[in-house]
């Protein structure tokens, strides 16, 4: 998952000033919530608290368990608790090894337009993939001593 913002100066503002009428000092924090499936309830996954949000830091974070979906969240750490300010959309957690499945995936709307734009316009989003496994599964290359 790659997620990236740009603060404007006019989030920047807003964020300065909703800290203030907390009366809390001007907190950046980074949240990543992931769920299993659509209907479910969402976790925090990782966090990371951000000194200067509007610096051009980079944040990694590791996402073991079930695959699923995760989405970022950049907000502000008030005392009343996180608020948020921006937030990705939902994007979808590759497993930890192959996956079992073959076939395609289900894609949302704008995944399907991603797709068919960045994969030309000869491809149907619906056309069977290989499976994940292929990828995990192929034998490394050959190397001469």
């Amino acid at each position: 998952m790659f997620t990236t913002w740009e603060i404007s100066p006019a989030l920047a503002s807003l964020a300065s000033s909703r800290a203030a009428a907390a009366g809390a000092p001007l907190r950046y924090r980074l949240l990543i919530e992931c769920r299993e499936r659509l209907e479910a309830e969402s976790r925090v996954s990782a966090s990371a608290d951000l000194p200067d949000a509007i610096g051009q830091d980079s944040w990694y974070f590791d996402l073991r368990g079930p695959a699923g979906e995760a989405r970022a969240l950049l907000g502000l750490d008030l005392p009343g608790g996180f608020e948020p300010l921006l937030t990705s959309r939902w994007m979808p957690v590759p497993p930890d090894g192959p996956c079992h499945e073959e076939g395609s995936w289900d894609l949302d709307p704008e995944g399907a337009a991603w797709l068919s734009h960045h994969a030309g316009p000869g491809r149907n989003a619906m056309v069977p993939v290989p499976s994940s496994a292929s990828h995990y599964l192929v034998s490394p290359p050959r190397t001469r001593p």
